[in-house]
């Protein structure tokens, strides 16, 4: 985890995870969904102990997508298969609303 603890925001952050290789070499390095649910608590109590700056709404949202996509993966689902983006919460009120 701790060598990994970076991985989900800068891959999220710097990386097209509407590319299936993004999703899939996340998988490869993350090994399981235990570890992914691990590393995805670590790095947002990371990002917050480091500063308001290091993690906001919109990187949330971005790492919330990629770890979605990486669990679909050990769920077996390709990630060619999956064609609907992540949409946070409050978004999807506002779309509602319109």
């Amino acid at each position: 985890l701790v060598r990994h603890h970076l991985l989900l925001i800068e891959t999220a952050t710097r990386r097209d995870l509407d590319d299936p290789e993004t999703v899939r070499s996340v998988a490869d390095l993350v090994g399981s969904a235990d570890t992914l649910e691990l590393l995805h608590a670590l790095t947002e109590a990371d990002a917050l102990a480091t500063g308001p700056a290091a993690w906001s709404a919109w990187r949330g949202a971005l790492v919330a997508d990629l770890v979605k996509r990486v669990a679909a993966v050990f769920a077996g689902e390709s990630p060619e298969e999956q064609s609907e983006p992540f949409v946070p919460t409050a978004r999807r009120r506002r779309r509602t609303r319109k």
